[in-house]
């Protein structure tokens, strides 16, 4: 079985694809647990007063991750 040039570049094509979907799925996750975090640590004061996180007033403005 010989495999062409052109096979190869489909397969370096689909690859690429595919480590920038991961890659993006990744920081993705790593976002969404720095904000789980920081509501976590969000202090009493900050509860009653309504105040949120940064990290969580830009996931708000973004919801489309």
């Amino acid at each position: 079985m010989t495999i062409t040039k052109n096979q190869l570049d489909d397969a370096r094509i689909q690859i690429k694809s595919q480590n920038e979907f991961v890659n993006n799925a990744r920081e993705h996750v790593e976002f969404m647990e720095m904000v789980i975090d920081d509501l976590e640590n969000r202090g009493l004061i900050d509860f009653l007063r309504n105040k949120f996180p940064e990290s969580f007033v830009i996931y708000k403005k973004n919801r489309n991750f």
